[in-house]
């Protein structure tokens, strides 16, 4: 087993790809999936300073982009193009995301998947 201390973390800070960041992992004997490698390098590499107007909307809103450009949204987050998953609830009946047709969850987390809210 792998101990993980100051000087892997810092080395796989300074990795510039998911690719290197399984590089160094398989150098160091320890095994990560490509997903599990993209987790961590975004982990890794997190945007420090001030945020963009459109990154301060989406935190204040409940939502935020992936790398891949997809909406993560918190389960009552309410955007414009919400659609009943049941077809017959008005808007205001509507808790958010989570009852929203265009959502879907991996691993806690929810992705609007509705084609004005991905960008390429």
């Amino acid at each position: 087993m792998l101990e993980i201390n100051e000087e892997i973390i810092e080395k796989a800070k300074q990795t510039k790809s998911v690719e290197e960041l399984i590089a160094l992992a398989n150098e160091l004997d320890f095994q990560l999936t490509e997903e599990e490698a993209g987790e961590y390098f975004e982990a890794l590499n997190q945007k420090t300073g001030e945020l963009s107007d459109e990154e301060l909307e989406n935190v204040a809103g409940g939502g935020c982009r992936d790398t891949s450009g997809m909406l993560k949204v918190t389960p009552f987050y309410k955007c414009g193009l919400w659609q009943d998953k049941l077809g017959f609830r008005p808007r205001e009946m509507g808790a958010g995301c989570i009852d929203c047709k265009h959502v879907f969850s991996y691993k806690i987390v929810y992705y609007c998947t509705h084609p004005d809210n991905i960008k390429r």
